[in-house]
């Protein structure tokens, strides 16, 4: 009988760790399949589970910085995204990091973690969310920069989106059109 049930919880154990088909769970694969589905705390959970495997995962913990980005958990999403690019320099985790950077106000390294992915991937989409793509990263470079009241890498951003906009970056009216144009852009 105690083999029955020792033989039992192994096979509970070995489940937990494994598909039904005794192939191991790839929970950052799974992670990235229910944060497409829009099912974040699955997705969460899933990115923990590769993470109590492999604590330098780095792929894992820029699922959880994305999963807590669209969450609205900024604070939880900027730990996750430096986690990962302690690990590994994800151009995926500059580009979140920078996102959640920029609404939480650090102009500064927004700016730095957006001209990451702007210099390595000029093309640049997230695969497993399209929105996210070049465009959204120049804008937050864009805003981020003009917040920080740098109006020629603010307008440099906006002529690589819309290259037949001018203004003149060091007047009162050319900053104001570059702020419209950011928001125009941002809304449309």
């Amino acid at each position: 009988m105690r083999k029955l049930i020792t033989s039992i919880i192994l096979a509970v154990v070995a489940s937990h760790f494994t598909g039904c088909d005794g192939k191991p769970v790839d929970w950052v694969k799974e992670g990235w399949k229910s944060f497409e589905e829009g099912d974040y705390p699955s997705a969460i959970t899933n990115f923990q589970q590769a993470i109590t495997e492999n604590a330098s995962d780095a792929e894992a913990y820029n699922g959880l910085g994305w999963c807590y980005l669209f969450d609205d958990s900024l604070s939880k999403s900027i730990t996750n995204f430096e986690a990962s690019l302690s690990f590994e320099n994800l151009i995926d985790a500059n580009a979140g990091v920078a996102l959640a950077l920029a609404e939480l106000s650090d102009f500064s390294h927004a700016v730095t973690h957006a001209s990451v992915v702007i210099n390595a991937s000029p093309s640049y989409v997230f695969s497993h969310h399209t929105s996210v793509d070049i465009k959204m990263i120049r804008l937050t470079k864009a805003k981020s920069a003009a917040a920080l009241g740098d109006f020629t890498t603010a307008l440099n951003e906006v002529k690589a989106i819309e290259s037949a906009f001018d203004a003149d970056p060091s007047t009162p009216e050319g900053q104001a059109a570059i702020l419209q144009k950011i928001e125009e852009l941002i809304s449309g």
